[in-house]
């Protein structure tokens, strides 16, 4: 659900009203003069020190919504508090460019853009289903990509330019202009690789940039000459970094050191300031100007995508560009190259769960539970928690939690898919178990449910836990032992705005599938009346009554223990 600030209620239903003539022209008054030469930027290239004190303004994910930073990263604004992502700052600073997610079916996210001053986004006419969208170097101009659909430029009144990709068979994450090209990434969608081009801006001339399979999230330095990007390392794939290349092709140099669950989404400052989301440990928004190698931690959490305004391109690059991330101090220890075991394990924990939930394993207590027991029986089992938001949801709110349910789900896909294209590029030919509870589940089963079949042959099993899609008619995969009623279905098809329906496991999965519901849970098998009991229990801080909810009772009734058993069971038939 949307919260819109107070007092914008009537100006977006006058916005909405408008004809898209009318809409149109608001964009384009909105943009017009939107040239960089009236950004203030330094004459010349800050020293080292000044810029690690002062980073220059920018906006990132503040889930839920967009939020910029100011006044050298000590000021926030929250511009936005729906679902939005993705969000792309013009040259000048002065407008931000997102993705939001509607409460749609048949226009699920459409391209927004707004002043970093506030005020209500207006929607780019014609454009739906767009999962990332960035400014032309004048900004004038959109590079829109639209999932599964193409790679566009786009004028601002919503018009085609021109075609980058048609109609791409893989997938592409992100798109940018960068100098006289268009950068991005693309997958073939079948071996796992992905890697990043640049093409000439009327789709024509397209080239490798590089090659290593795992580099994704192009990003354009501020003189047009260089593309920033995030890979895997070479010597183990769960560990990333921000590489950078030239854009005229040649070598990528490594520019920031190895993190654990990685580098992510890089974007680069008009003053020369490399800005990332770290994943690991310290999690959050950090940065460093690329004339040395110092880090500055930025705001901590689960902030994400940060964006910089790339200015005019006056400031040169700093001296000694690009700096490798071990040139000033010692190299790290070299790891070992990555050996692959016979069965990898990911799991993911439930709504409102924490990292630190369940001694910090990162999984939550139910699929904790499952993840302890497997390895017990199976030492050999290499396990991994996949972290994504995993929104709280309110069992009162239900009815209205819409779009922050819908991105966090969504973040959970993207962070499973990635985990497992990046381990399958290193590993080909490894197994697969997945386990999901609540939130978790419908993300594991989405994933399991949608890949290839190739990929799916590999995933020895799959165990869901109260998962919100469950289907009641599924009775190869519904474990009938839980109680749960054949008649029911998950809470997830009551509320139309998750436009979502009950899960259909592909034939070919069904035998390696089972999805555990308990009797009454009122988010696999929905019932107003038990989900009234979870709504009235729903605080454990100081309700004793909370474990009343059967939707918390998948560990003291030893589903997750008893699941890992068949699961063991399935390894041994698989000969592993």
């Amino acid at each position: 659900m949307f919260r819109r600030y107070a007092g914008k209620h009537a100006l977006t239903c006058a916005v909405k009203a408008l004809s898209v003539r009318a809409r149109i022209g608001i964009i384009t008054a909105a943009l017009a003069g939107l040239s960089v030469a009236g950004l203030m930027l330094p004459t010349s290239a800050p020293s080292a020190a000044a810029s690690s004190t002062c980073v220059p303004d920018y906006a990132f994910v503040n889930d839920p919504g967009i939020a910029l930073r100011t006044q050298c990263d000590t000021a926030q604004t929250q511009l936005t508090t729906g679902g939005d992502f993705r969000p792309t700052l013009s040259p000048d600073g002065k407008h931000v460019a997102f993705v939001r997610v509607n409460n749609n079916a048949t226009n699920p996210e459409d391209a927004e853009i707004m002043p970093t001053t506030g005020g209500d986004p207006v929607q780019l006419p014609g454009w739906n289903n767009v999962s990332y969208i960035s400014w032309s170097p004048t900004g004038s101009q959109f590079v829109i990509v639209k999932n599964e659909d193409g790679v566009y430029i786009v004028n601002t009144d919503g018009t085609i330019s021109s075609t980058i990709l048609p109609d791409y068979s893989g997938s592409v994450n992100a798109a940018v202009w960068c100098g006289n090209k268009i950068v991005y990434d693309e997958s073939d969608g079948f071996d796992h690789v992905i890697n990043i081009y640049a093409a000439n801006t009327d789709g024509t001339g397209a080239t490798q940039l590089t090659s290593n399979g795992t580099d994704t999230w192009p990003a354009c330095s501020p003189d047009g000459k260089w593309v920033f990007f995030q890979e895997a390392s070479t010597t183990d794939p769960t560990l990333f970094h921000v590489s950078v290349v030239p854009l005229s092709g040649g070598t990528p140099v490594q520019v920031t050191a190895d993190a654990g669950d990685g580098a992510m989404t890089p974007t680069v400052s008009a003053d020369w300031t490399l800005g990332w989301y770290n994943n690991s440990s310290p999690q959050g928004l950090q940065f460093m100007w690329l004339g040395g190698t110092t880090v500055v931690n930025g705001p901590q959490g689960v902030l994400y995508e940060p964006s910089f305004a790339s200015g005019d391109g006056s400031i040169p690059a700093p001296a000694g560009f690009p700096i490798a991330y071990n040139s000033t101090a010692p190299s790290p220890t070299p790891t070992a190259t990555a050996s692959c075991p016979a069965v990898q394990f990911f799991g993911l924990r439930g709504s409102g769960e924490e990292q630190s939930d369940d001694g910090g394993s990162g999984y939550g207590s139910t699929v904790g539970e499952f993840e302890r027991t497997l390895t017990q029986l199976d030492p050999a089992v290499s396990a991994t928690e996949v972290d994504y938001p995993a929104v709280p949801v309110l069992y009162t709110g239900l009815v209205s939690y819409t779009s922050t349910y819908n991105n966090s789900v969504a973040a959970g896909k993207n962070a499973l898919q990635t985990a497992l294209s990046v381990m399958w590029h290193r590993c080909p030919s490894v197994h697969v178990v997945l386990a999901g509870y609540s939130q978790g589940a419908q993300v594991a089963g989405d994933v399991a449910d949608t890949l290839p079949g190739s990929e799916r042959a590999l995933v020895t099993a799959v165990a869901l836990f109260g998962d919100p899609r469950f289907n009641g008619a599924q009775s190869r995969v519904d474990v009938a032992a839980t109680g749960y009623s054949k008649h029911r279905g998950g809470i997830i098809v009551k509320w139309p705005t998750m436009h979502s329906s009950l899960r259909q496991v592909p034939s070919d999965l069904v035998s390696r599938f089972q999805s555990y519901c308990i009797e009454n849970d009122p988010i696999c098998n929905w019932t107003p009346q038990w989900l009234s009991v979870c709504a009235a229990v729903t605080n454990p801080s100081w309700n004793p009554a909370y474990q009343d909810c059967p939707h918390v009772q998948y560990v003291v009734r030893e589903w997750p223990y008893k699941a890992a058993y068949w699961e063991r069971d399935m390894l041994k038939a698989r000969g592993l």
